[in-house]
């Protein structure tokens, strides 16, 4: 198990171990409410974990305009008569392909299953920007008044949130302070956070009570844990898609499953992810394959194989200790340029920019095409554990995870996923490089087809 991993499980055993999920709301962990979060911050503090926010400075004018367009939309649905049988609650970070915005966790689901004859879809701001065209925007609703509104009333009355929650607050914060190095101010953050998740949730209850849903979607329970809670107070199903590769325990999901925060089923992407790295019961786990797969073979045939040079597949859990091997990689290898492709979470430091201009052969692969679309461009692609590297893998490509330079492969119970090369030395490296034999195209269980009968059994 890497260091990271271990890590983060030990942390979990430590907080069973002190109770922190004693108190509660709504008959929810507080704990849980506040639990990424602070995990985050956490590791980001103590490891080189490198996490920033996708929150961007947004124009007054486009915030008033998308909460008026939003509080109009929800308005409607309360006035209306109106009836859904399925709401998906949309990933934030949108993808484009071949012209068209989309959420391609969701929106090939239901573009290829019985979901899109009977479907309203929920859409958090988009990192402040209009992303349109946008598919099924016909049946799009931004929920821009929502988040906004809970957030603000939350500041707002905070010393009623304080009255009501203050105390059960202050227990938590003692008990988790000596592990997370926690300051004051977590007090004053974590009632207003609570405040948000409950104003949240009652606007969500309402909202899906009156539209009589029976079945919810959500792409990580973490940011849609208000709605799964209303969800699960109007007797809906809740539905947690798979939104990346997790192959041990993570800050996200390590942890004990919980009957009203946590979805009644978890749909993954292939059999491979029948594991219990995901917190959720085995039987609850779901492979309905992965339907994005079907959208972008069409578009990925019209691009050109690069067979020469080298991309880099980063992410926030390694991003400094891989910039440091590229730049080795790149110092012996003079001929080959490397693409280094970040996480959309991800951020280089002024080292590691100026080390890019002044080194010819490193360059930044920009995020404008999607990553599925990306790995089709080369040969050759080389990271750690990020989930990119499974779908060129998937692909057919040549792909190769380091397990060097303070870098650890994250596989469940330490078995390597075949297929893969496995580098644990320069050496390593240049044999990859010379190998001439072709990448693994086979059925591995990692992105399945998708199985439309699946998904249509699970909502009769």
């Amino acid at each position: 198990m890497s260091g990271y991993s271990s890590k983060v499980k030990e942390i979990a055993k430590k907080e069973q171990e002190l109770n922190l999920s004693k108190e509660s709301v709504l008959g929810v962990p507080i704990w849980r409410i506040l639990r990424f979060k602070t995990r985050t911050k956490y590791f980001k503090k103590t490891t080189g974990f490198n996490n920033k926010s996708n929150s961007k400075s947004v124009k007054p004018f486009f915030l008033l305009r998308r909460y008026v367009t939003s509080f109009y939309k929800i308005s409607k649905l309360f006035i209306g008569n109106k009836t859904y049988k399925n709401v998906v609650y949309a990933f934030p970070r949108l993808a484009k392909l071949d012209g068209i915005y989309l959420d391609k966790f969701t929106d090939p689901v239901i573009k290829y299953s019985n979901i899109k004859y009977d479907v309203l879809i929920f859409q958090k701001t988009a990192l402040g920007k209009q992303l349109e065209p946008r598919a099924h925007q016909q049946n799009l609703v931004e929920t821009d008044f929502i988040d906004l509104t809970a957030r603000a009333v939350s500041i707002l009355l905070f010393p009623l949130f304080a009255l009501a929650y203050g105390k059960r607050v202050k227990k938590v914060y003692k008990k988790a302070q000596p592990i997370f190095q926690l300051p004051k101010s977590f007090l004053i953050v974590s009632i207003i956070s609570l405040g948000d998740f409950y104003l949240s949730y009652a606007f969500h209850k309402q909202l899906l009570k009156k539209l009589k849903v029976k079945n919810t979607f959500v792409v990580n329970r973490s940011a849609f844990s208000s709605q799964i809670v209303a969800s699960r107070k109007v007797n809906a199903k809740t539905y947690e898609f798979q939104h990346g590769v997790t192959m041990a325990d993570t800050i996200l999901y390590t942890g004990q499953y919980h009957p009203i925060i946590d979805p009644d089923y978890f749909l993954a992407f292939g059999e491979k992810w029948k594991t219990p790295q995901f917190y959720i019961p085995l039987d609850k786990i779901v492979n309905i394959g992965w339907a994005y797969k079907k959208e972008t073979k069409e578009v990925a045939n019209k691009f050109k194989e690069n067979t020469h040079d080298i991309l880099i597949i980063s992410s926030p859990g390694c991003t400094f200790m891989l910039f440091d091997l590229v730049c080795t990689f790149a110092q012996k290898h003079p001929d080959r340029t490397f693409y280094i492709r970040l996480h959309p979470q991800e951020a280089y430091q002024q080292k590691q920019l100026k080390t890019i201009q002044s080194t010819p052969n490193i360059q930044i692969e920009p995020n404008q095409i999607d990553s599925a679309i990306i790995v089709n461009l080369y040969q050759h692609i080389v990271g750690e554990n990020s989930s990119v590297l499974f779908e060129a893998l998937c692909a057919g490509k040549k792909v190769a995870r380091l397990d060097m330079g303070g870098l650890d492969i994250k596989d469940e119970g330490g078995i390597l996923q075949k297929g893969f090369y496995y580098l644990k030395s320069i050496q390593d490296f240049d044999a990859f490089l010379k190998d001439k034999s072709l990448g693994v195209n086979e059925d591995l269980g990692i992105y399945d087809d998708f199985k439309e009968e699946t998904i249509n059994r699970l909502i009769e």
